[in-house]
């Protein structure tokens, strides 16, 4: 879950930054448009499954419990959501503000937040993937220099041992720094390197893919209810 919610972090940052570039006027109304139909999906989602857990009672990590309702609105199904608009309000403010100093404002807050949360005991989802964003916004606007790299004998190399480094963050334990915020951060950027190796060579693309891809946010979260029945009708 972690690579794929990687993968959903890096082409949101790719997607914002070549909307920006291709539109002087898009931080215009950025707030009301794009951070309110995240927050919109972020309270649909959680009372529908509030509803969902309400008539289906089995207790998993994807749903509100009952004694912590509000608290579970940070639930595994709306996590990556509230983090994704931390994101957006970032992207919005240095892209507006301190645009010639984008790279490192964005890369040492991003980093300065998963060491918070690795240190405030936040479950691992919350940090492991995050760098992964800054990385979407440094592809997109550098991609030519990217792809040439990725397609070189040192690209391959890099990958190579960044993924070998990533997944021994295991052999840290889950209670070190290390292992669980550099280690796992660098596993979800190769696994994206690697698959960004694979798309400059062997173009993906058909109208379904096409088509579900404007969908694909409503999908994932909708997945969970699917679950919920499911896993209900199964333990019953």
């Amino acid at each position: 879950m972690i690579i794929s919610v990687a993968f959903f972090f890096f082409v949101s940052a790719f997607g914002l930054s070549q909307s920006f570039h291709a539109n002087k006027h898009y931080l215009d109304g950025f707030i009301r448009r794009k951070c309110g139909y995240l927050i919109y999906l972020i309270l649909l989602i959680f009372l529908f499954n509030t509803v969902i857990a309400y008539f289906s009672p089995v207790e998993t990590p994807y749903f509100p419990i009952k004694d912590a309702f509000v608290l579970h609105i940070f639930s595994v199904t709306n996590w990556y959501l509230i983090e994704l608009l931390f994101f957006y309000l970032l992207f919005y403010c240095v892209y507006k503000y301190w645009y010639a100093h984008r790279y490192p404002i964005i890369i040492a807050v991003t980093a300065a937040g998963v060491v918070i949360a690795f240190y405030a005991g936040l479950q691992e989802h919350w940090y492991a993937s995050a760098l992964t964003f800054p990385l979407g916004l440094i592809f997109m606007e550098n991609y030519e220099c990217c792809s040439r790299f990725l397609s070189s004998p040192r690209g391959y190399l890099t990958v190579f041992v960044s993924t070998c480094l990533g997944m021994c963050s295991l052999l840290f334990g889950n209670t070190s720094l290390i292992g669980m915020v550099i280690l796992r951060n660098l596993m979800c950027i190769s696994a994206i390197l690697l698959l960004a190796i694979i798309l400059i060579h062997f173009e993906v693309s058909n109208p379904l893919l096409k088509y579900l891809t404007r969908y694909s946010t409503e999908l994932y979260l909708c997945q969970f209810v699917f679950l919920r029945i499911t896993e209900n009708a199964v333990s019953s």
